[in-house]
């Protein structure tokens, strides 16, 4: 899941296949959010 928010961060909807941005425009608390995109990636790293 954080992977997913990840790409809906740094992605294109055409390089998605489904609209980026989505969550951020919900104003959902995603882990990207929390923690900013670097956070998140060091995270993910660590699984």
């Amino acid at each position: 899941q954080v992977v997913d928010d990840i790409l809906d961060e740094t992605q294109t909807t055409e390089e998605l296949g489904k609209t980026a941005g989505k969550d951020r425009a919900q104003g959902k608390m995603t882990y990207p959010a929390v923690h900013g995109i670097e956070g998140a990636r060091r995270f993910v790293e660590r699984l």
